[in-house]
């Protein structure tokens, strides 16, 4: 849970505050505008174009979400919008509106919504090109902790032969001196895995290498037997 509060006095009276200038602000400048030669139907566009893009643009400015480019160009676009925002609702003071208004006041006054409009544009293509920043997620996936047990796979059974190295059955005969026994025996030696048609195949013999092979597990079971029992 976040420990970020808000201070709900504070944001009460920026309301109450932020409410009664604006009417004044907006009243203002609804005035020099419509002695400016806006009609009344439209002179609303005025106050909107300074204070709403002035809001839209320390929005842009203060979020947190948006790249550097967007918050920058939001900073200007509110300096510049609560600049234009005082300048005109002081000419409501300065300049009379039931007399004349002089044209460079009337052109700069009829301009500011074309201004906004344009800046807002602009505000908006900036946060459609550079999307917020993704929020990281709180559910991240992190390695095993310390203090987790992680459960090992159970050891596979040991084979009778298990101490003996196990190769692939060579392609070539075993050149070993002795009988065809001797020379059978000596080559599960090195191949236990082999079968007893491939020990016909190394050394010629039909029906024999099976028979071969069984004498030798019988034997190596019996080593493999007193072998246990020693270690005991």
């Amino acid at each position: 849970m976040s420990d970020r509060t808000h201070d709900a006095a504070m944001l009460v009276g920026v309301l109450a505050c932020g409410l009664s200038v604006a009417a004044y602000s907006s009243w203002a400048q609804f005035n020099i505008a419509t002695a400016a030669g806006y009609p009344l139907a439209l002179a609303w566009v005025v106050p909107v174009a300074t204070d709403a893009t002035a809001a839209l643009g320390t929005r842009a400015w203060m979020s947190a979400h948006y790249s550097d480019g967007v918050r920058g160009y939001g900073r200007l676009l509110a300096i510049a919008a609560i600049t234009l925002s005082f300048l005109t609702a002081a000419l409501h003071l300065v300049i009379p509106t039931t007399g004349p208004i002089p044209w460079q006041v009337r052109l700069t006054i009829g301009g500011l919504p074309s201004l906004a409009l344009a800046a807002l544009i602009h505000l908006g293509a900036l946060t459609v090109q550079n999307k917020p920043k993704a929020k990281t997620s709180s559910r991240k996936a992190t390695a095993p902790r310390a203090n987790t047990i992680i459960a090992e796979p159970a050891p596979a059974p040991e084979s009778t032969v298990s101490h003996i190295a196990v190769d692939a059955p060579s392609p070539t005969q075993v050149n070993v001196g002795g009988s065809t026994r001797d020379r059978m025996t000596a080559y599960l030696g090195e191949h236990p895995q082999a079968s007893g048609a491939e020990l016909d195949a190394q050394f010629g013999t039909k029906n024999y290498g099976r028979k071969i092979r069984a004498t030798w597990l019988k034997e190596h079971r019996g080593l493999h037997a007193v072998q246990i029992a020693a270690e005991g």
